[in-house]
């Protein structure tokens, strides 16, 4: 298929750190990148050497991370820490774009992190928030849909669903299940792989719009804890300028919190 203060005294401080989330840096390239926090290096340590690791605490709110070696810099990443959402996981690595030119450079990318996993895309996902829903047994769950199309109609897509009940292994099944029979598709190929240690299932699946347009998905879902996790690409099988490095390093990003 074709187709990311001011200095406080003790005592503010440590009344701080109660609304205080965690900031982890990773650099998973082979030369020293230096981590920037709304521009600036975060603090002392944090340019890092090759595979190194830097981590720090903020107080909740909404930062934008990135990473440079000093020609490139990867574009900007909303970490956003709150109640919800204690910690962020940036990651920057070294991804062979797809382009025609075989001198292009490696280019700089890293990760986005949202609730509850963190996955490389070529464009940011975006959201309205969750919305409530009932499963077929009757009990109430939320569904948050991350999403957004590239400008050839290839699009990705993430689903968090958050249920009053631990999620276990068969409900992969029945979630594949679901997506294709609400595409009136049908599953090319399927295999069972491993998320962060979770079991997955990731599927290769057929469909026809209302006019008639083949359109592939590829789709994987996992799962921890009382969450389900559904990732999923989706490209016309007509359209010829799909980013196949960019679709690739997507699923294989994926990382469960």
């Amino acid at each position: 298929m074709k187709k990311l203060f001011a200095l406080l005294s003790f005592v503010v401080l440590a009344a701080a750190m109660s609304f205080a989330g965690t900031i982890n840096y990773s650099n998973q390239t082979n030369e020293t990148i230096q981590f920037l926090r709304d521009g600036n290096p975060p603090g002392i340590g944090s340019n890092v050497i090759p595979n190194g690791f830097y981590s720090e605490t903020m107080p909740y709110g909404v930062y934008i991370l990135s990473a440079t070696n000093g020609r490139e810099t990867t574009g900007g990443t909303v970490c956003t820490l709150n109640e919800d959402n204690n910690r962020c996981d940036y990651r920057a690595y070294r991804q062979q774009t797809f382009n025609t030119n075989p001198n292009l450079n490696l280019v700089l990318v890293s990760q986005t992190q949202y609730d509850g996993f963190s996955v490389n895309a070529p464009i940011t996902l975006t959201t309205t928030g969750p919305t409530q829903s009932i499963n077929t047994a009757g009990q109430a769950f939320t569904s948050t849909l991350y999403s957004a199309a590239m400008p050839n109609t290839d699009f990705y897509m993430a689903t968090v669903s958050v249920y009053p009940f631990t999620v276990v292994d068969e409900d992969l099944d029945k979630g594949t299940n679901a997506f294709v029979q609400s595409l009136h598709g049908k599953v090319l190929k399927q295999d069972r792989i491993t998320v962060s240690g979770q079991p997955a299932i990731m599927s290769a699946i057929s469909s026809k719009d209302e006019t008639g347009r083949e359109v592939r998905f590829a789709l994987t879902i996992t799962y921890k804890g009382n969450r389900a996790y559904m990732f999923a690409f989706g490209s016309y099988m007509d359209v010829t300028t799909t980013d196949e490095a960019s679709f690739k390093a997507f699923f294989n990003s994926i990382s469960i919190n």
